[in-house]
């Protein structure tokens, strides 16, 4: 039993020495004019206060460089300016970090070799990754870089190889300026594509070399230079797009890329160094400016892709390619639809056609009535534009008594049809364009009075045209032409005094009818007016006799009156 029992114990010792015998071991200290730090027992690393971190000149300084493997998780409270050179330098349990908006500066191989570390976030407050910084993080999968960094240093994510996303958020503050440090990027694996800001200005020597994994890179507007090796044996990039802020492409900057197909070099690149493209062995056409300050090194280009010269009209934004060499073994070459961003429309000579396998067909232009034309081919392509129409311009006119007017209008010379805009939106018929003429009427005479018996001309004018001129009415009569005259001016009648002397006294409507219509105004006869001066009686025949009644009915009536007086008298006496 007592055997038994020692057999048991001796085991478990046994067993006791196998397992890690790891000892927090808290501790503390200064880093820093005004900060301090602390490690306690869960390997938790706290720095404090206020201003900048030290920089260290060998892991040796680091002030918890003997407690460095103990470190699981590093918090930095608010107030810190900047990590120190070398600060937590092969922490290699290290898991997470918490970086206040305080810090500015990541300094020289700040993480350098954190294996542990999956990732890690950067505030915005930072403006400077310095060299190294993550340098050999093999476990960080994913990073964020604020648009507030301005460098980006030289091996500052090199042999990151669990890598797979790296985004640079794009500054958008006038004149703001990131570089991107020497082998940067170099040896990330497992990065398969990126996009680079047009905040981007350079790509550093060998930023990107051995990241055999990528397969696109986009490049925006902004960069002006690649680097010496920048995408060196990048064995899997496909594809990358080069803008036009481009000037110079380096010394191998592609060299080894295997599996890139194809590649166009903008208009403004000067120089493409040495091997820029060398053993590129897919390259199957490689496009270049037309352009006499263009120097290309030396074995650049490999004798097996073809070579596609274009001229760029950047005006219209249009592209006309100008020669073919087929690479070695090469019957044709696929032309693309678009050339840093400008669409390819033609070729400047006809026999280039038969060094092209495929293309795009593009330029032309569609109308209402045929499809466009292929500036390459020079087949007819597309569809027909029914909102392309070839316009005339029609402009008003107004209408007169003898002509109809329109209005202004367009109408296609090619398909006829009439539009009340010129950019064709309202479609209309010929009949909608037409102003009527304008009614025929008297435009000087109107309302004239005269007296009854008074010779006295009555003249009239009307709009109508004198040649349209065809008689006169009055009260809806015609008149006979003895009784007026007529003249040009547009029409001009008379009525003569002598007819007019013969008008009874009332109003009168005379009407000038012409081809355009009657044209018809009133007149007034007066009657003519009494008169008495005391000598000669404006009275009447008739206002004469009752005078001459009156008269002898008062002589009458007086003789009665003498004789009945008489009678009476002669009686008085006898």
């Amino acid at each position: 039993m007592k055997k038994r029992i020692f057999s048991i114990l001796l085991t478990l010792c046994m067993v006791l020495l196998l397992l890690p015998t790891t000892v927090f071991a808290a501790s503390s200290g200064s880093c820093g004019a005004n900060l301090t730090w602390s490690l306690d027992d869960n390997g938790t690393l706290t720095i404090t206060g206020t201003g900048a971190m030290e920089d260290w000149s060998s892991d040796v300084d680091v002030p918890w460089h003997a407690n460095c493997s103990s470190i699981k998780t590093i918090v930095i409270d608010p107030g810190v300016t900047s990590i120190g050179d070398l600060a937590f330098i092969s922490c290699i349990n290290l898991t997470s970090v918490t970086i206040p908006n305080s810090v500015t500066s990541i300094g020289i191989s700040a993480f350098h070799g954190c294996t542990s570390l999956t990732g890690i976030t950067i505030p915005s407050s930072v403006t400077l990754i310095r060299g190294g910084a993550f340098h050999g993080c093999t476990n960080l999968t994913s990073v964020t870089i604020p648009s507030s960094v301005t460098s980006i240093g030289d091996h500052s994510f090199q042999n990151c190889t669990g890598l797979t996303s790296v985004k640079i958020l794009e500054n958008l503050e006038d004149n703001a300026s990131t570089s991107i440090g020497t082998e940067a990027f170099s040896g990330c694996t497992s990065l398969t594509s990126i996009t680079i800001p047009s905040s981007v200005t350079s790509i550093g020597h060998y930023a990107f070399q051995y990241c055999s994994g990528l397969t696109s890179v986009n490049i925006k507007y902004g960069v002006t230079s690649i680097g010496n090796s920048a995408f060196y044996n990048c064995t899997n990039l496909e594809s990358i797009t080069i803008p036009d802020s481009v000037e110079s492409i380096d010394n191998q900057a592609f060299y080894y890329c295997t599996n890139l197909k194809s590649i166009t070099i903008p208009a403004n690149v000067t120089s493409i160094g040495a091997s820029a493209f060398g053993y590129c062995s897919s390259l199957e056409s490689i496009f270049l400016p037309d352009k006499d300050n263009l120097a290309i090194a030396g074995n650049a280009i490999p004798g097996t892709s073809s070579q596609i010269k274009y001229i760029l009209d950047t005006e219209k934004g249009e592209v006309t390619i100008t020669q073919i060499t087929l690479g070695t073994d090469k019957t044709g070459v696929a032309i693309p639809a678009t050339i840093c961003g400008n669409d390819v429309v033609a070729i400047s000579d006809s026999n280039l056609l038969t060094n092209i396998s495929s293309h795009t067909c593009a330029g032309g232009t569609a109308t209402c009535q045929t499809k466009a034309t292929c500036g390459i081919c020079k087949q007819e392509y597309g569809e027909i534009d029914s909102s392309n129409h070839n316009y005339e311009k029609t402009p008003a006119k107004a209408a007169t008594v003898t002509e109809t007017g329109n209005i202004e209008y367009w109408q296609c010379k090619d398909c006829k049809k009439y539009f009340a805009d010129e950019n064709g939106t309202k479609e209309i018929k010929l009949a909608d364009t037409v102003i009527q003429k304008l009614p025929s009427e008297i435009i000087e005479g109107k309302g004239q009075s005269i007296t009854a018996g008074d010779k006295k001309d009555i003249t009239l004018r009307s709009n109508a045209a004198f040649s349209d001129f065809i008689r006169v009415e009055l009260d809806g009569k015609i008149l006979d032409e003895k009784n007026y005259t007529v003249k040009e001016g547009s029409t001009i009648v008379t009525l003569k005094a002598d007819y007019v002397a013969t008008l009874s006294a009332g109003k009168h409507t005379i009407g000038i009818v012409s081809e355009s219509g009657t044209a018809t105004t009133t007149f007034t006869v007066n009657e003519k007016a009494v008169v008495d001066n005391g000598t000669t009686s404006p009275q009447t025949e008739d206002n004469s006799m009752i005078w001459l009644w009156v008269a002898l009915l008062f002589v009458s009536g007086f003789g009665v009156m003498i004789t009945t007086v008489y009678n009476k008298e002669k009686k008085f006496i006898f």
